[in-house]
C-alpha cells in the first residue's frame, strides 16, 4: 500500500505559504472554492496559479487574489481598470 503524505490548509493558514512561495519568483497552485467564477472555474475541480505581480501590469481579464478590507482573502477576475 503506497501511502502518502497529504495536508490540506484553508482560509488564512495558506496566506503565509502563499506569501513565502510567491516571493522570489515562485508560484502556488490554490484550487477554486466557490461558484463566483463559474462557469469558467469549478468548485473544488479547477486550478489557479498564483504569481506576484510585481513586473506585470494588471489587465481586464486578470485574476488576482485580494485581501478585502475586513480581512478576507478573495479570488476574483477583473473586469474593469478605472484611470485615476
Amino acid at each position: 500500500m503506497d501511502s502518502k503524505k497529504v495536508m490540506e490548509l484553508k482560509g488564512v493558514d495558506l496566506i503565509p505559504l502563499i506569501k513565502e512561495t510567491i516571493k522570489d519568483g515562485g508560484e502556488f497552485k490554490l484550487l477554486v472554492s466557490g461558484n463566483s467564477m463559474s462557469p469558467v472555474l469549478k468548485d473544488k475541480r479547477d486550478y489557479v496559479y498564483l504569481t506576484d505581480i510585481k513586473n506585470h501590469t494588471l489587465k481586464k481579464g486578470d485574476i488576482v487574489f485580494i485581501r478585502r478590507d475586513t480581512g478576507q482573502y478573495v479570488l476574483h477576475r477583473i473586469y474593469k481598470i478605472i484611470k485615476d
